[in-house]
Formats: structure tokens, sequence, C-alpha cells
């Protein structure tokens, strides 16, 4: 993967008001991880955080009596692991990443998506081992950066007269 690097500044915000502050971003070309799922490539912006989420998900869970059909490649094969997230792709690339296919398993099980990645798993588990049920939600805001630039301008924008003598200025 290429990155290219270069000086950003964006406020992420997320539930309960935490936050964090990124001030870089990259240029990254990501595509599926074999040539065969698609021939999707695209180069994203993505902003650099010194930690995106606690590791997903939260609690592993037992996926050996599920009865996947033969003909599907998971776009991560082990996400039943707890591992860490690279990357989070934005909302304006998701629709585009979607393709034909979606299915359950079962009734109360979860949701399995085709996408240029591969098939996607989401959704609940069930008569699962977790202990506690856990949801984890990421809202990137630029009001933040919008009031601060704000706030700046206007503070550029005054311009106080010295109370100095001449004498006192030099």
């Amino acid at each position: 993967m290429d990155l290219d690097e270069f000086p950003d500044y964006l406020a992420v915000k997320g539930i309960g008001s935490s936050g964090s502050v990124s001030q870089k971003a990259v240029r990254a070309t990501v595509s599926p991880r074999f040539a065969s799922i698609s021939d999707f490539e695209e180069v994203i912006r993505f902003n650099v955080l010194a930690k995106l989420t606690i590791p997903l998900p939260y609690e592993g869970f037992e996926t050996s009596q599920w009865k996947l059909p033969a003909d599907i490649v998971l776009a991560d094969p082990e996400f039943y692991r707890t591992s860490e997230i690279d990357m989070i792709i934005g909302a304006e690339y998701y629709l585009d990443l979607l393709q034909d296919g979606r299915f359950r398993l079962n009734e109360d099980g979860p949701t399995f998506q085709n996408t240029v990645f591969g098939w996607i798993v989401s959704g609940r588990i069930s008569n699962s081992t977790l202990s506690a049920p856990a949801t984890t939600t990421t809202l990137c805001s630029t009001s933040e950066l919008q009031e601060q630039l704000t706030r700046f301008r206007e503070l550029e924008s005054c311009r106080l007269t010295s109370t100095y003598s001449v004498e006192e200025s030099a």
C-alpha cells in the first residue's frame, strides 16, 4: 500500500462527547485482498489518529457451527476474532463498495453483504458466548474545526492600537 502523507486537521467526535484530533492525513490505494474478488482499486484519503477504536469485535465468538456457502470469499476471514481495526472508510464511499448479494444464515443471525472487498458480516450473533452486548459507533464532525477557524479569524481581524509611546515601542 503506497502512502502519501500530508498535514491535515480534523476533529473527530464520538459517542458521549469523546473525541480526538487528527493532524495529518494519508492517501492510500485500497483494493481487495485478492484480485479474483474484484478489480476495485481506489485512492482514498484517510485521517490519521493515534487510536481508531478498541479492538473489535469486543469479544471473540465461535463460528464453527455456521454453515457458510462454499462459494463466498470473506473480506475478513477472521472477523470473529478480536483484532485491531486498520482503517475506517468514510460513508461517502459506502454505497459504492456494496455489490449484489445479501443473506442471513438464520432469522436471528448476522447479515452477510457482498462488497468489492468480499463478503462482510454485521449484525446480531445469536446463541453467542459474549458476556455483554457492545456497540461501537464512529462519527466525524468538522463543526468544531469551523468554530475554531471562525474564532481565529475574529482574533486576527482585531487590531488594537498601541498605548506605548514612540520611544517605548522602539
